[in-house]
């Protein structure tokens, strides 16, 4: 699958209404720029391709670590969903 390197992407996570409730920052390894296109460990599909083969976008590489950082921003979540009314 062609894919472009990326050393940083965003994710948003969405509740099953579709709410956006967190966005996800994934930073790949500072040395990550050593690697070759096709070793990458944070790699971006085009939407086309990713819908061709049932993926998400952002691809993270199994063989490798990431930091990372969740923005929640104005959402709060709650500590026992199943007994919220």
């Amino acid at each position: 699958m062609p894919a472009t390197p990326q050393n940083q992407a965003e994710v948003e996570c969405r509740t099953p209404e579709g709410r956006l409730v967190a966005i996800l920052e994934i930073v790949a390894p500072s040395d990550s720029k050593s690697y070759r296109d096709e070793e990458h460990p944070l790699v971006l599909l085009t939407p086309a391709e990713a819908h061709l083969h049932s993926e998400e976008t952002v691809q993270l590489r199994e063989r490798s670590r990431y930091e990372w950082q969740t923005d929640l921003g104005d959402y709060t979540p709650l500590a026992r969903p199943d007994t919220a009314r």
